[in-house]
């Protein structure tokens, strides 16, 4: 297993970052399931027969927040704001990149829970990246009067909009 991991480990990562967007819960769930038909075939045999763990732990970063003082700052940067106040999402895609590499060069297969977990991590911070309340100080729109528009935006459209 490692072998193959080594080879393809950078594409599958780069073709993960491009099919992941982050939305509430179901469409997180929904998009981290899609993304895996974005891989080369030599990861897709891995990542599809680990998808239902995959999916599972694809808002548990999300969760976290809630038990973990640390982990709400990962989801976001806010740019309007000075850096040191403003997040350190750019900082949690890295550290969740290394420690995936790391995995998948030095785990094997009785590891592999460790690998589908960091990978879900690194999906979902990359699916945060590229939501634009993500990355202001005003993601709920409660210093412009639009208070609940993150979950307007994240959620309620999605599932509305959905094919069922």
């Amino acid at each position: 297993m490692k072998q193959w991991l080594k080879q393809w480990k950078l594409r599958a990562l780069y073709l993960s970052s491009l099919t992941l967007v982050s939305w509430g819960f179901t469409a997180n769930k929904d998009l981290h399931s899609v993304a895996i038909s974005g891989l080369p075939k030599e990861v897709w045999f891995y990542f599809k027969n680990n998808e239902s763990k995959l999916v599972d732990l694809s808002v548990a970063a999300d969760r976290r927040k809630h038990t973990d003082t640390t982990e709400a700052q990962r989801h976001y940067i806010d740019l309007d704001l000075p850096k040191d106040s403003s997040g350190n999402l750019p900082q949690a895609i890295c550290d969740s990149y290394n420690l995936l590499s790391y995995l998948f060069y030095n785990c094997d297969e009785v590891e592999s829970d460790f690998i589908i977990k960091e990978a879900s991590d690194l999906g979902h911070y990359l699916g945060d990246a590229h939501v634009p309340l993500h990355t202001t100080s005003n993601y709920n729109g409660q210093l412009t009067g639009q208070t609940g528009i993150h979950s307007l935006w994240e959620t309620h459209v999605y599932e509305l909009t959905k094919a069922n």
